[in-house]
Parts: structure tokens; sequence; C-alpha cells
């Protein structure tokens, strides 16, 4: 029953323009969900927020205001009476009012306080993401996300900052870890982060691919920190149940919720490694307003050196080869294309089967100068383009790090 329901939220709740309206037999079917004791009470929240936010149907409305079997911790968001603090704070939302960055930043005390219920937080994360969260709710949301993170900083004048969705890869090998030892091996430390898995992709991540590979993603800050300082290593990984155990213990309501909220564009620029001058941080896109509240983000949070946003495969970095993808660096959105540094090739088609071996034993392939084919050019026009925008000096070619074994060397010191 919990994915029936969970299927009725995707298809309902995706957002004002890309949502679509649930059938007579599929509202029936809500109604049995909304009453069943095996349905999580933060996914009925979820999707009741949905409904109040959202274009119905004429059926739709007369579903939301006939049905009277409504959870009672949830009934709240129909008739509000005796309200607690977070409660007003959340159904403000939800009616579609705006927060100022110190009002939003006094929201997250609440959201991260253990003794408020998850299905409450659901729904302002929820009402957050449907109404779009502005300019300062995104600002006073980062605020509280790096003043809570765990942060450690290495020596090293230039700090690559790999910062991908945690979610991972379910289409497409997952290749863009492997630029972080290539460029350690060309004399340019870099970091990568993440987690093990979460929703709503649950695909392959670099927690995975480093545990197959009989890595250790679980080293603490000053152990990544010391790696990275190493020549002969010059990477690391740093998970976030190391570097920001209190939003990984919410992963159970981000799988509740099922929708990607606001905490999934955030997570990944917390940069829990930096270097003394700011980072260099490489971030992606999926959708283009995304791009905009990047390029806001990162202008004025203040806490870079420089930065690049992709659109790349699977809202990553990991550019395709197939076709030029969008870039922006600071100064306005352009293209990157693949045959400005000497590569490209057909287009490769969405692979649901793909595995984290699969991206393992493609990734060593390439780092060890086995793979001469689209997976090497994969990684190489990423790590071009990296140090190309970012105007870095390697201190050998990536070609020569690859066929020497030196990049190889790299992920195997980690």
């Amino acid at each position: 029953m919990q994915k029936q329901l969970v299927a009725l939220l995707k298809k309902k709740g995706t957002g004002a323009t890309m949502g679509k309206s649930l059938s007579s037999e599929e509202l029936a079917l809500l109604t049995e969900c909304m009453v069943s004791d095996a349905c999580h009470l933060t996914t009925k929240a979820t999707i009741l927020t949905a409904f109040l936010m959202l274009e119905n149907t004429e059926s739709e409305t007369a579903w939301l205001f006939s049905f009277t079997a409504i959870p009672p911790e949830i009934n709240f968001l129909l008739t509000p009476s005796a309200l607690t603090p977070f409660q007003t704070i959340l159904l403000g939302v939800v009616r579609g009012k705006n927060l100022s960055r110190t009002e939003m930043q006094n929201a997250m005390i609440y959201f991260f306080n253990p003794e408020i219920p998850e299905y409450e937080k659901a729904i302002f994360m929820e009402a957050e993401r449907l109404k779009r969260e502005n300019r300062d709710e995104n600002l006073g949301c980062f605020d509280a996300l790096w003043d809570r993170s765990f942060h450690d900083l290495v020596s090293c004048p230039v700090l690559v900052d790999l910062s991908v969705g945690y979610d991972g890869f379910n289409r497409t090998l997952c290749l863009w870890p492997f630029v972080a030892p290539l460029l350690a091996s060309v004399g340019v430390p870099t970091v990568i982060h993440g987690v093990e898995s979460v929703s709503p992709k649950f695909g392959v991540t670099p927690h995975l691919i480093l545990k197959a590979a009989g890595k250790n993603p679980l080293k603490t800050l000053t152990e990544v920190a010391r790696d990275i300082e190493t020549p002969s290593i010059g990477w690391g990984y740093v998970d976030q149940s190391v570097s920001f155990p209190e939003l990984y213990d919410l992963q159970p309501l981000r799988t509740h919720m099922v929708k990607r909220p606001v905490l999934s564009t955030l997570e990944k620029l917390m940069q829990p490694i930096r270097s003394a001058n700011g980072n260099y941080v490489v971030t992606g896109y999926t959708h283009p307003p995304y791009r905009d509240t990047m390029t806001h983000l990162l202008n004025d949070s203040a806490k870079t050196h420089q930065y690049m946003i992709l659109r790349g495969q699977e809202g990553s970095i990991q550019l395709p080869l197939d076709r030029r993808a969008p870039i922006v660096c600071g100064d306005g959105e352009e293209f990157v294309r693949p045959e400005t540094y000497g590569f490209g090739s057909d287009r490769i088609l969405p692979n649901e089967s793909l595995g984290v071996q699969d991206s393992l034993d493609a990734g060593l392939a390439v780092l060890s100068g086995q793979n001469q084919g689209i997976q090497r050019e994969t990684i190489v026009y990423l790590a071009s383009v990296i140090l190309d925008r970012f105007g870095i000096v390697p201190e050998r070619s990536l070609v020569e790090a690859l066929d020497s074994g030196l990049a190889l060397g790299c992920f195997e010191a980690f």
C-alpha cells in the first residue's frame, strides 16, 4: 500500500508545471492509502500538502473537502487551531508566504529539533519546494546547514571540490568520481563527498564505488585532509555521515516524503574540506531554474574562490560527449563543447541495468590506461574543462598521468 501511495505522490506532487491530476479511480485508491496503517504518515502529509498547494481538478477538490478521515496529526493543515510555533511557520509557507533569510534560519532550528515530528518537517520541505524557495530562503537554509556541518582545512593553495548530487546515477556509468584521482595525479588536489545511498534515486554513488573497490569511505575529516595533502594521494572522499551527521540522520524523512527537497540542492555545497584560499567548486543542476538558484547561492554565500556550474548527465557534472552542455562560471551562461577539447561521440542511450561494479570496472580501466574509448574521453573531457576554465596549470598532461599509471597510483593509494 505504501508503494501505491508513493506512486500517487510522484504523479500529483511533481510541481506546479509538471504534476498530473489524479483520476477518480486513483482518488479512491488515495482514500484507502490515507486511512491505511500500512502507509507512512510522512508520505500522507506530503501528498496532502501537494493537494493544498497545487491546482486541482473539480474531482480532486471535491475529494479534498469531502474526505473526513485526515489523520488527526496533520488535520491542522485544514482546520488550524492551537498551532505550535513551527506549525505556524509551515502553514504560512503552505499558503504561499515567503520567509526572510533570518526567518528561514530560525525555521531550520525547528527543522533540526529532534522533538519536531518527521511529518511536520516533510510538510515544510514540500511546501517550500512547491512554492519554490526564493533567494532569501535558499540563503537562510544554506546558512543554517553550513553552520551545523563540520569543516576541516588543508594547506593546499588550490582545492577542486566536485560537488555532485548525493542520490547518484541510475541510467549512466558513474565516472565523474575518477576525475578526482586523475586531477590529483597532475598536481591538482581534489575532494569529493556524498552518502552511500539517498532518496529519490538511490543510485550509484562514490561511496558505493569506493566500498566495492575495498576502500574506506568513512574516513574522518582529519584523515581525508591528510590524504589530500599527501602528494602520492592528492584527493579524498568525505561521507555526510561524518561531516554532517544531523542531516545524514534525516534520510528516513527524505525517503518517506519521496520528492527532492531543498536539502538535495544545498547539501552538496557544504565543502567539508576547504582550502584556506577558498575552493574551486564544480557542481551541476538538472532543471534550468536551479541554474539561477545555484548561481545566487555561490555568489551570495561568498564561500568559494571560483565556481563552475554544469548541466551534465543526470544533473551532474559529467559532461556528455555527443552534444554541447550549458556552463556558468560566474559571468553568465555559455556552452562547453566536446569538439573544442578533441572529443565527441554518438549518443549513448540510458541503461538502467548499470550497477556499481560496472562503474568501478570502467573507471579503473581508464585509470590503468587499458580503456582508450568513450569512458576515457568522458573522464579526460571533464578534467580538461576544469583545468581550462579555472586556469589551473597542471604539472603534467592528463594523458601522461593515465598512460604512466600515476592516476591509478593515486586511486590505489587512497
